[in-house]
């Protein structure tokens, strides 16, 4: 939704959380207050203007790894990551 400005007027949750009073448990929402408009650009091949597509490729097997076998993780030391659900972060 925009307004008469130009600017949204919902923005991306950027936290959300509870804040305890006492006995009682209230959820928060922080969003942000400003959202600047951008313009974004697309890689594109320099031969025929298709786009260019990233790949994740293992650095292990040297091969591209598809979205269904990737997870998200937290580096604790060398090599030594904790996984992290989708869930987890929202």
């Amino acid at each position: 939704m925009r307004n008469s400005g130009g600017f949204s007027m919902t923005g991306r949750t950027i936290w959300k959380g509870f804040i305890q009073f006492s006995n009682i448990n209230v959820p928060v929402k922080l969003h942000s207050a400003v959202q600047q408009d951008r313009i974004e650009f697309h890689l594109l091949h320099k031969r025929d203007h298709v786009k260019l597509h990233q790949q994740m490729i293992c650095a292990y097997e040297k091969v591209p790894v598809p979205v269904e076998e990737q997870v998200k993780g937290f580096e604790l030391e060398d090599r030594k990551y904790i996984l992290v659900e989708p869930a987890e972060l929202e």
